[in-house]
């Protein structure tokens, strides 16, 4: 019911208003009921010890299996106040997470409790037996933020918490990324996370940091995981749950950048002793302008200045279900749709010249429009094996989307005053089928993991050329083609974990990939098949001297697949005399990682270095006037670098986050016309926080990040930064939060760098809108304490469907 929902919504995609306020008819719907049956009372008191003074800071807890409770600290008078529906309670007095009284209540109107007396000598018990873990602890195979130790991150969300973390950068307009490792996979409670853009950062806004316990940052991910990409893992940990019931949220949100953009979130959770479960409906509306240049320079010369306005929408759905059939056994789904659309609208002008004298100058106004039908699933189910910790998992996963994408350009010769019209038509067919299965086998000496995992990738896609002539169609086969591809992947790893002593920790593991290829192109009318197999080696020690310093050592090979995108020879034309093709024959890269750290309480120290072979990028090349852009293997890039994390908190104010990146790249190309480049690679971020009021619900923000360029291969990218700033609200005890972002204050996120040929070199420059103001409100309703059903998924493999 929810997927056909969501897929009809997009009659409305040309009405983005009205789809907000449908939504925001929904959420008062859903807060009229719920305040229909929810009639809540006030329950005030004053906590004194037993010379009659105040108790300050002491946390008051309601608690209910059934029904929503409540929690709040006394103030520096010992008075609390909270809020809750007619029931019979436990009020609990804790400090340090250490019951210091307790008492039952039954609630049935407003009361006061009056003065309540706690014993000083209760009290200074729990101080003298309270030990803080660090704010970052190092595991064998990963790094460990506690987030209750990180106070600059208290009273927001996830995306807060990541942003006081070592070694990300998380943004909500750029995304999450770890330092070094690029684009990167989310998991809460070990569980994989299956969206991106602007959906993965309302999903992490809905999480609350006071759910939140720890973080964990993977660069080096287990051979449990893929041996695909290099991007790193960071997993959120949620604090424990007893408490069941509903609860959720809605978000809706304004951005105006060149354009204006909307976009409305509505979360719904629900918890009992067998169930639990998370429904997601989610709409967007975002609208972008581009403008840049692209020219090549030698003996002849293009010089290509451009201009886009672009429109993208999405509406969707996403349901996760686990039941807990026993106490050994849990089965659980997981669905997700989601309906895009685009439109763009470019207007090009190239100027051909020859020895700087200028041939001919054309203009191309391009439309394209594009829809796309995107679902995936997940089957799960968990069982354990005996009491002592052995568990079996098994997943079955499908991914099917079926872009189509239309290209329409009318190109003017302001030369001779020749008009050249064309239509493309672009179908694209994926489906990714996968099943795992893993082992968790603890022994008293050693902890050992083992698993397998078989994928297929299905690809079937279709393009179609006309040339448009006195306005008639005229279907032209040397630009069309049809192409399929087929692959299969059969995966088998094994771990295992030791500690070998007080001081040393030690963990291994190898996984074999193995990788069947067939495909065919129509224009290139020849089959292609392949087939490689390989081991990737995982290794880890750490050397604790004492609880506050930790030395580690990590080491993988990973494996970078080329998307689909890359490997279809389609030619994807921006206008008749440019275009960009893939490579049915690329093949995949190979990266070696070494890894060298210290952690201290709030600092991080990583000394790294890095091997990339057989590394891919486009090519350029003139011919005949046009731009033929293609993909290769002809680079390998080595790297050592080193990343500094440090994190505080003064005054009980201001949550102060400083981080760099530095790094030394050589290259080698080999392909002869390519010029390989070497270099230093930056990269330094400052983040500030300052709670401006005591209760810390209103939290001024300011960062700023600077790249300052870095090599790869033949291409050179030059330094941008970013100034932003922000401010958070939070009223009505927390339940409505008020965000206000400035991005790129000012516009220094400019993409811009060099590509060097022997006989030409190729520059770039773009601006994406990146200035913009975005403002966000977000109302949570229901019990708190639920939290958001989230589903392992370990579907690695659905990234490469682009």
């Amino acid at each position: 019911m929810i997927f056909y929902v969501a897929k009809n919504l997009s009659a409305y995609q040309k009405h983005p208003v009205k789809i907000s306020i449908i939504f925001f008819l929904i959420f008062l719907l859903i807060i009229k009921v719920h305040y229909s049956y929810a009639q809540e009372y006030s329950i005030s008191g004053k906590v004194l010890d037993n010379a009659n003074k105040p108790v300050s800071f002491i946390n008051v807890v309601l608690r209910n299996d059934s029904l929503k409770g409540g929690k709040t600290i006394t103030d520096t008078a010992g008075i609390f106040t909270l809020k809750v529906t007619k029931g019979n309670y436990t009020l609990l007095f804790e400090q340090f997470g250490h019951p210091l009284l307790t008492k039952q209540i039954t609630i049935e109107s407003d009361q006061n409790l009056g003065n309540i007396i706690i014993d000083e000598v209760v009290m200074l018990k729990s101080v003298d037996i309270t030990a803080r873990k660090n704010l970052i602890e190092r595991k064998v195979d990963r790094l460990v933020v506690n987030v209750e130790n990180l106070p600059s991150s208290q009273g927001t969300d996830a995306i807060g918490v990541l942003q006081n973390t070592p070694l990300v950068n998380a943004d909500e307009n750029s995304g999450i990324s770890i330092v070094g490792k690029g684009a990167v996979s989310i998991m809460v409670n070990d569980r994989m996370i299956y969206l991106s853009g602007i959906e993965l950062i309302n999903y992490l806004k809905s999480i609350k940091s006071e759910n939140i316990a720890k973080v964990e940052v993977i660069t080096t991910p287990p051979a449990k995981y893929d041996a695909q990409g290099n991007g790193g893992i960071i997993n959120i940990l949620l604090k424990k749950n007893p408490y069941l019931g509903w609860n959720g949220s809605y978000t809706a949100s304004f951005s105006q950048a060149t354009k204006s953009g909307f976009g409305n979130n509505f979360n719904l959770n629900y918890q009992s002793s067998k169930i639990s479960s998370t429904l997601i409906l989610k709409q967007s509306d975002n609208p972008v302008t581009v403008s840049g240049y692209n020219d090549i320079i030698g003996t002849t010369s293009v010089l290509t200045n451009y201009n886009s306005s672009n429109k993208s929408s999405l509406y969707g759905a996403t349901y996760t279900l686990d039941y807990k059939i026993d106490n050994k056994t849990t089965i659980g789904l997981y669905a997700d749709y989601n309906k895009t659309s685009t439109d763009r609208s470019m207007l090009y002008n190239l100027k051909y010249l020859t020895n700087s004298s200028l041939d001919s100058t054309l203009n191309t106004r391009s439309l394209q429009n594009g829809t796309s039908d995107i679902f995936q699933s997940n089957l799960y189910a968990s069982r354990k094996i005996g009491e002592n910790g052995k568990k079996v998992e098994f997943n079955a996963n499908l991914l099917t989307t079926n872009p189509y994408n239309t290209v329409n350009f009318i190109t003017g010769n302001l030369s001779d005053g020749n008009i050249n019209q064309v239509l493309t038509q672009n179908q694209l067919n994926y489906r990714i089928y996968s099943g795992q299965v893993d082992f968790t086998l603890p022994y008293n000496w050693i902890l050992i993991e083992t698993g397998g995992k078989f994928t297929r990738f299905i690809n079937k896609s279709s393009q179609d050329y006309y040339n448009i002539i006195n306005g008639e169609s005229s279907f032209d086969y040397n630009n069309s083609d049809d192409f399929s591809y087929r692959e299969n992947n059969i995966a088998g790893y094994i771990s295992a974990s030791k500690k070998l002593s007080k001081l040393w920790t030690i963990k291994a593991g190898l996984r074999y990939e193995y990788t069947f290829i067939n495909d065919y192109s129509q224009t290139l009318a020849q089959p292609n098949s392949d087939q490689y197999g390989k081991l990737f080696p995982t290794f880890y020690l750490t050397f604790t001297p004492n609880q506050n310093n930790t030395f580690y050592l990590n080491y993988s090979e990973r494996i970078n697949r080329p998307n689909f995108s890359l490997l279809n020879p389609f030619r994807n034309y921006s206008n008749p005399y440019i275009y960009y093709a893939g490579n049915p024959e690329l093949q995949p890269s190979y990266t070696h990682n070494l890894e060298f750290g210290y952690t201290r309480s709030k600092i991080n120290l990583t000394v790294y270095g890095s091997v990339w072979t057989n590394g891919n990028a486009y090519i350029t090349q003139l011919e005949n006037g046009v731009q033929i852009n293609t993909q290769a293997n002809y680079i390998t890039q080595k790297s050592v670098g080193t990343s500094l994390f440090y994190n505080d908190f003064f005054f009980n104010v201001w949550g102060f986050t400083p981080s760099m990146n530095l790094s030394y790249m050589t290259s080698q190309t080999s392909i002869s016309n390519t010029v390989a480049k070497n270099g230093v690679s930056a990269y330094a971020n400052i983040f500030n926080s300052v709670n401006i009021n005591k209760s810390k619900t209103v939290t001024a923000l300011l960062s700023y990040n600077e790249f300052f360029g870095n090599y790869s291969g033949n291409i050179r990218n030059y330094s941008r930064g970013n100034l932003s700033t922000g401010l958070k609200i939070s009223l009505l005890d927390r339940t409505l939060q008020m965000n206000l972002a400035i991005n790129d204050l000012l516009k220094q996120q400019y993409s811009h760098g060099e590509a060097f040929y022997t006989t030409f070199y190729q520059e770039y420059k773009n601006y994406a809108d990146a200035r913009k103001l975005t403002l966000s409100v977000t109302y949570s309703f229901g019990n708190k304490k639920v939290k958001t059903n989230n589903r392992n998924v370990k579907f690695d493999d659905k990234g490469r469907a682009n």
